[in-house]
């Protein structure tokens, strides 16, 4: 599965970094990638959005729209 995910609030490498670690956590998740430039995360494994996206809305950075 892989999942697409606009957020805000992603401002430095430090975010980048942060958000990278937070969702490679998750049981399912095979790679993250984090734009910064769009702020668009992007998520490959086994795992729902909804968890994707509730991690990332607990760290700061809500998904957009």
């Amino acid at each position: 599965m892989t999942h697409n995910i606009t957020v805000d609030n992603v401002t430095c490498s430090g975010c980048v970094s942060t958000i990278k670690k937070a969702l490679g956590n998750i049981e399912g998740v095979k790679s993250v990638a984090v734009d910064q430039n769009s702020q668009l995360v992007h998520v490959e494994g086994n795992v729902e959005k909804s968890a994707l996206t509730e991690k990332l809305f607990e760290l700061g950075y809500p998904e957009r729209g």
